[in-house]
C-alpha cells in the first residue's frame, strides 16, 4: 500500500439514517474525491441493483479470497491515504464477523488506522422506518410486533455497540445521534475531515418512497397472499394507493405494544459508556412515540376485506 500509513473510515449506517443518500454522493463524487487522497473502492459494490445504491453490501458477508486481493490491490495501487468504505449491514450484529475478518485481511498489508462511523436514530422511528421499507422492497410478512422480535438484533444499539467496540479494539468507534446533525452527507464529510461531495447530477434511479401505516399494512397483507413472481403481476402500487381510508391514514400507527416498555437506566449508563453519548442524546434515542395514535390492527380487518377484494378485481 505504498508504503505509508492509511486510515479506512468504515461507515457502518445505520439503515435510515442517510445513508443512501451518502453513498452515491461518495460513488458520483469518488474522481474528485480521488484527487483529494480520498478513495471509495469500487471493489465489493454490487451493480446489478442500482437503486439499492451503491454500497460495499460484498463485504457485509464473509467476503471470497478473490474479492479481498482485489480489495487489497485497489487500495495498494491507489495513492490515497484516506479509504471509506460503506455498508449499513455493517450495524447488524450478524454481520460483524465478516467485518472482523475484512479489516483482519487489510492489516496483512501495512500500518492501517481503522475507524468506525455509525449513526442512531431514536429507535422507535428506526423501528417503524426499518418494518416499513423491509415490508416495501423486501416482501416482509411479519406484522410490526412480529418483526420486532425477530430483529431485536437490529434494534439493540447496546449490543452493536459492545460488538462494534470489540472488532475496533485498539481502533476509534465514532457514534453519532442522528436527530443532532440535520445533513448526514455535510456531517459526515466534516465530521471525517474529508473533502465536501458535490451535490448529485445524475442521481441512480433509487427510490426510498415513503409509505404510512396503512399503505405499509396493505403491502404486508399483499406480500402473505402473493409470491414474489405474482406480485410483479400486479398493479400494486394502484392498490395501495386507492384504499378507502385517505381520510383517516394520519390517525393510524404500528403496533408499539412489543415496545412499551421503558428502557432501563442501567441501559442508558451502558450506551453512554460505549458510545460517549449525552445524556439527552440517550433519552432521544429511547423516546417512545405517540400512544394516543390508534394501532393499526384495528383496522386490519377491513383493510383485508379491501385486499381481498381489490385481488379478485385484478385477477380476473
Amino acid at each position: 500500500m505504498g508504503g505509508s500509513r492509511k486510515q479506512i473510515i468504515f461507515h457502518c449506517g445505520s439503515y435510515k439514517t442517510g445513508s443512501s443518500s451518502l453513498q452515491e454522493r461518495l460513488y458520483f463524487d469518488s474522481q474528485r474525491l480521488r484527487e483529494n487522497g480520498v478513495l471509495y473502492p469500487e471493489t465489493g459494490i454490487r451493480f446489478d441493483r442500482p437503486e439499492l445504491g451503491h454500497r460495499h453490501s460484498e463485504f457485509a458477508r464473509e467476503p471470497n479470497p478473490d474479492l479481498l486481493l482485489a480489495l487489497r490491490d485497489e487500495i495498494r495501487t491507489s495513492d490515497c491515504d484516506t479509504v471509506v468504505m460503506s455498508s449499513e449491514a455493517w450495524s447488524d450484529v450478524r454481520h460483524h464477523l465478516s467485518l472482523w475478518s475484512l479489516m483482519g485481511a487489510l492489516r496483512l498489508d501495512a500500518e492501517i488506522e481503522h475507524v468506525s462511523v455509525l449513526y442512531l436514530r431514536n429507535v422507535c422511528d428506526y423501528a417503524v422506518r426499518h418494518y416499513r421499507e423491509f415490508t416495501l422492497r423486501w416482501h416482509n410478512r411479519l406484522t410490526f410486533p412480529q418483526y420486532v422480535k425477530a430483529n431485536r438484533h437490529i434494534f439493540d444499539y447496546l449490543m452493536i455497540a459492545q460488538r462494534l467496540n470489540d472488532v475496533f479494539a485498539g481502533h476509534q468507534t465514532r457514534y453519532y445521534c442522528y436527530e443532532d446533525v440535520g445533513d448526514v452527507v455535510g456531517h459526515f464529510t466534516a465530521s471525517q475531515q474529508l473533502p465536501d461531495l458535490s451535490p448529485l447530477s445524475s442521481p441512480s434511479g433509487r427510490m426510498n418512497v415513503g409509505r404510512d401505516a396503512i399503505e405499509t399494512e396493505i403491502c404486508r397483507l399483499l406480500n402473505a397472499k402473493l409470491t414474489v413472481r405474482q406480485m410483479k403481476k400486479i398493479n400494486r402500487d394502484g392498490i395501495v394507493q386507492n384504499h378507502p381510508f385517505q381520510d383517516e391514514s394520519k390517525q393510524y400507527l404500528e403496533d408499539f405494544s412489543s415496545m412499551r416498555t421503558p428502557f432501563s437506566n442501567e441501559w442508558g449508563t451502558e450506551l453512554r459508556a460505549y458510545c460517549s453519548l449525552s445524556a439527552e442524546q440517550v433519552e432521544t434515542l429511547a423516546a417512545t412515540p405517540d400512544f394516543t395514535q390508534s394501532p393499526i390492527n384495528k383496522i386490519r380487518p377491513a383493510l383485508a376485506s379491501y385486499v381481498e377484494a381489490a385481488l379478485a378485481k385484478t385477477m380476473t
